[in-house]
């Protein structure tokens, strides 16, 4: 327990240990719940970081699972605030939709069968971003909850490819 009687902090995505003047926080627990937050574990670290670093100093590496914190007395207070804050954070993380590159990268599939499968309907989209690269840009964007089972379940996007190559050779 933190030493002035802060009580015991909660979150719904972090697993936070109180020792002593420090608190020990880990992240291990999302990545392996959440799909969505594992392929973005890089910027749910620094999001942790950020939110912490706030609070007192950190201890640990950047990539590391658990960063203790020392938090300043004048910020012991806030702290459960703060933890409601990147629990809502982390959640928007976790559920904002893939775009093409990133479910790329997490199904291991090329531009091209995205592009086919999306097409066809096999891949439905969830949406559309619009960014600026000197121009605007509209992108199609995924379902995490799409990715995560089709990221799960390996054979549905073999079964996709075989069923590409039998059209091809018919």
């Amino acid at each position: 327990m933190v030493a002035d009687g802060a009580g015991v902090w909660e979150s719904r995505f972090l697993d936070i240990h109180l020792c002593g003047r420090t608190v020990a926080v880990s992240h291990q627990r999302c990545l392996e719940e959440c799909f969505g937050l594992r392929a973005r574990e890089r910027e749910l670290r620094r999001r942790i970081r950020s939110a912490l670093k706030r609070l007192g100093p950190l201890e640990g590496p950047a990539h590391a699972h658990v960063l203790t914190l020392a938090p300043k007395p004048e910020a012991v207070a806030t702290v459960p605030a703060a933890l409601a804050g990147l629990d809502g954070a982390i959640e928007r993380i976790a559920k904002r939709p893939f775009s093409p590159r990133q479910i790329e990268e997490a199904l291991g599939i090329t531009a091209r069968e995205r592009l086919r499968w999306t097409k066809d309907g096999r891949l439905p989209q969830s949406g559309s971003a619009t960014i600026m690269r000197g121009q605007r840009i509209t992108l199609s964007t995924y379902a995490v909850d799409t990715v995560a089972k089709l990221a799960g379940d390996a054979s549905i996007i073999d079964d996709w490819r075989r069923t590409d190559r039998v059209g091809c050779l018919g």
